[in-house]
C-alpha cells in the first residue's frame, strides 16, 4: 500500500471555471492521489456569506467529480466561464470557497499555482484568458489569509467577520443599526477610489437578485438612499445584522453583499 505525507491541514486548491465544468467540475488529481480518501460525501460547500451547498461527488477512472448539487451551487453562486473558485478543506465535510467573479483577458501559460503542493489547478485543462499578476494576487490574499477590507468596524463581531473575510476583491463592513432602518439610510465609509465622483448609483446583487441603490453625498462622505429601504425589506434585515459589501465588477460598481444575521 502506498504511504502519503501526513496530511497539515487546511488543505487548499484553486480551479478555473469553464463553460464545460458549470455543470460538474474535477477537483485537482494531486488532491485526490494524496488526499481523496479522506474527502467526505457529500460535501458542504461554504462560501464566504455562510450559506451551506450540499454538493455529491464521483469517482470516475481515479478522478473524484463534483455532480449532484454542484450545478445548483454554480447558477446561484453566478459562476460564469473565466471565474475562479478556492476551497479549502479542513479534513470534515465543509470546504470553505472562495469566488472571483472577474474575468481576465491577458493570456498567460502559468496562471496555476506553481508551489509543490495539491494546491492548483489542472495542467490538462485550457484555463481561459488571465493576468497574471491579478491571479498570483489572489493566490497570495488566499494562501496567506490577507484581505481588501476598506474599512474596520468598532463593533467586535463585525471586526471579527471582517478580519475572517478572505475575498480578492475590496470589501467594505457595515453593523446594521435600527437608524439603519427606520431613517432609510446606510452611511458608507470612505470609498474614494473606488467610486467615481459623479456616480449616482451602485448595483447590489444577494443570491443572484439585484437592486440599484443612490448614492447621497455628504461633505466628503457617502451614503446609500433611495432603493437602501426595498433592499433592506427584501432581504429580511434586523438591528445586529452584519454586512459586507464586497466590490465585484469594480468598472460598473456592482457590488454583492453578504449577510451574517445577529446573534440571539
Amino acid at each position: 500500500m502506498a504511504t502519503h505525507p501526513p496530511m497539515v491541514l487546511p488543505i487548499r486548491f484553486f480551479k478555473a471555471i469553464l463553460k464545460s465544468n458549470l455543470q460538474r467540475i474535477k477537483i485537482p488529481d494531486k488532491f485526490t492521489n494524496i488526499y481523496g480518501g479522506m474527502l467526505w460525501n457529500p460535501v458542504f460547500l461554504r462560501p464566504p456569506d455562510g450559506t451551506e451547498w450540499k454538493v455529491h461527488w464521483t469517482e470516475q477512472n481515479g478522478e473524484i467529480w463534483f455532480e449532484k448539487g454542484w450545478k445548483e451551487f454554480a447558477e446561484n453562486n453566478s459562476l460564469d466561464h473565466g471565474h475562479f473558485v478556492f476551497f479549502t478543506f479542513d479534513g470534515t465535510s465543509k470546504i470553505d470557497v472562495l469566488i472571483l467573479h472577474q474575468s481576465f483577458h491577458d493570456p498567460s501559460p502559468h496562471t496555476s499555482e506553481q508551489r509543490e503542493s495539491p494546491d492548483h489547478s489542472d495542467d490538462e485543462e485550457e484555463e481561459p484568458d488571465s493576468d497574471q499578476n491579478q491571479i498570483v494576487k489572489c493566490i497570495n490574499l488566499f494562501y496567506f489569509h490577507r484581505n481588501l477590507s476598506l474599512n474596520w468596524p468598532r463593533n467586535a463581531r463585525a471586526r471579527e467577520l471582517a478580519k475572517k473575510f478572505i475575498s480578492c476583491n475590496p470589501f467594505f463592513t457595515v453593523l446594521i443599526r435600527h437608524y439603519n432602518l427606520t431613517e432609510h439610510r446606510l452611511n458608507l465609509p470612505n470609498l474614494k477610489g473606488y467610486i467615481d465622483k459623479g456616480k449616482k448609483y451602485v448595483t447590489v446583487e444577494v443570491g443572484g437578485k439585484s437592486w440599484s441603490l443612490k448614492l447621497v453625498r455628504y461633505s466628503d462622505r457617502m451614503r446609500m438612499g433611495l432603493g437602501w429601504r426595498t433592499f433592506a425589506r427584501e432581504n429580511g434585515l434586523e438591528g445586529g445584522d452584519v454586512c459586507i459589501f464586497e466590490l465585484i465588477f469594480r468598472n460598473d460598481h456592482v457590488f454583492k453583499v453578504h449577510i451574517f444575521k445577529r446573534q440571539s
